[in-house]
């Protein structure tokens, strides 16, 4: 039959457990090493044991457990990182032009946005052509440069079949794709869409 008692103190935990004739003291004592030059951290800990039995009393201390955790210490900033890449990858649900707003299929390949049709969110503007089945990149956000367009600064928005114009649509939904910087520069920031009446 096992018996334990714990009591403890403000400075350490002692443990008296009393098993078949022999009562054992525990006394953990755990040391504490930080060593900011090496950036990690030692725990140690050893732990003090008075055996007390019928045929006198015996005192040892067990070996030290050691345990090493890296810490992680906070240095001066780095320089910043290369710029993040706005572009996704999506295969094309049917053949795409360029330069148009494109959503996510049922089929979840991309195919046109459309004003007057419903669709859950455009994904953003077709970086290139594609054929049906070849991958497609599209920019979701940031500057997208088109020497073809000529916008006047303003915003743009969705029309029919992926269509880009800075005539909002009538009777159908008023979707902000972004704000034209320049006749050749868009600045993608898709809104949330609006739907008339």
């Amino acid at each position: 039959m096992s018996d334990s008692l714990k009591v403890t103190s403000r400075v350490s935990q002692v443990r008296i457990s009393l098993n078949a004739g022999e009562m054992r003291v525990s006394v953990p004592a755990p040391r504490l090493g930080v060593s900011p030059k090496q950036n990690h951290l030692s725990v140690t800990e050893r732990e003090t044991v008075l055996h007390v039995a019928s045929g006198g009393v015996r005192l040892s201390v067990q070996r030290p457990a050691v345990s090493s955790i890296r810490a992680v210490c906070s240095g001066p900033p780095g320089p910043p990182g290369p710029k993040g890449d706005p572009d996704t990858l999506i295969t094309a649900a049917h053949d795409l032009g360029g330069h148009r707003a494109l959503r996510v299929t049922g089929a979840g390949a991309a195919g046109y946005a459309d004003a007057y049709t419903a669709f859950d969110a455009v994904l953003g503007i077709s970086i290139h052509a594609a054929t049906a089945g070849a991958p497609v990149a599209v920019r979701g956000s940031g500057e997208m440069v088109e020497p073809s367009w000529s916008w006047s600064p303003g915003p743009v928005y969705l029309g029919r079949d992926g269509m880009l114009t800075q005539t909002p649509p009538s009777g159908g939904a008023t979707l902000e794709i972004g704000i034209a910087r320049g006749p050749a520069t868009l600045f993608i920031r898709i809104q949330q869409e609006i739907y008339d009446g």
